[in-house]
C-alpha cells in the first residue's frame, strides 16, 4: 500500500517509512518524522494504527521527534488521540514537560553563526536577517508542537474511564508537573 505524502509529491511505501521508524538513533529519523506523521493519517488502516501505536509506546525513546509525530497526527485527525491508552497518555504527558524545558533552553541560547550558515547554505537567496528569523522560528517550533500536543490530549478527557480521569485530575502528579513547567 502506498501513502501519498503531500510535500514533494513522492510516494513512499510503508516499509520504507518503517525503516526510518525502527532506527530512531539514526540521523535519518530526524528527517523522516514528518513523513511518519503524515503516513499515520486518520489511523483507519491497520498499518497506520501500527505506526501510531509504535510512536505512542516509544515516545520516551524517540524524544522530541516522537512528540512532533504525535502532535501532527493528533491535529490532522481528532479521532487519533482516542486510540491512546491511559498508559500511553501518561507517558506522553510525562515527556511534554521535558521537551518544553528543552525548547525553552534552546530558545534562550544565543544564535550561533553555524546555525545561520547552515540555513543560508540550503537557501542561498536568504539574507542574514532572514536566516536568523528562520532559526528563531525553528527554535519556537519545538515549544509550539509540545503545546499543540498538550491541547490535543485534552480531548482524551472525553474518555470517561477511571484511569483516564485519574491522569487528568488536578491534584495528580502529572498535572502538577505540567502546571509548574508551563
Amino acid at each position: 500500500m502506498f501513502f501519498n505524502i503531500p510535500r514533494g509529491g513522492k510516494k513512499y511505501t510503508i516499509t520504507y517509512i518503517i525503516h526510518a521508524f525502527f532506527s530512531p538513533d539514526d540521523t535519518d529519523f530526524l528527517y523522516y518524522w514528518r513523513f511518519l506523521a503524515m503516513a499515520i493519517g486518520d489511523a483507519t488502516d491497520y498499518r497506520q494504527r501500527a505506526l501510531f501505536r509504535f510512536v505512542a509506546r516509544c515516545v520516551e525513546e524517540l524524544g522530541n521527534e516522537g512528540l512532533k509525530v504525535l502532535s501532527i497526527a493528533s491535529w490532522r485527525s481528532a479521532k487519533v488521540v482516542g486510540l491512546l491508552t491511559s498508559d500511553e497518555v501518561a507517558k506522553v504527558l510525562r515527556q511534554i514537560p521535558l521537551s518544553i524545558r528543552c525548547a525553552l533552553n534552546i530558545m534562550s541560547s544565543p544564535i550561533k553563526e553555524d546555525e545561520i550558515l547552515k540555513i543560508m547554505d540550503r537557501d542561498r537567496k536568504l539574507t542574514i536577517e532572514a536566516a536568523m528569523n528562520k532559526v528563531k522560528w525553528k527554535r519556537q517550533l519545538g515549544l509550539t508542537t509540545c503545546l499543540e500536543l498538550l491541547l490535543a490530549l485534552v480531548r482524551v478527557r472525553a474518555n470517561s474511564s477511571d484511569s483516564m480521569m485519574a491522569i487528568f485530575s488536578p491534584d495528580g502528579e502529572i498535572v502538577q508537573t505540567l502546571k509548574k513547567t508551563i
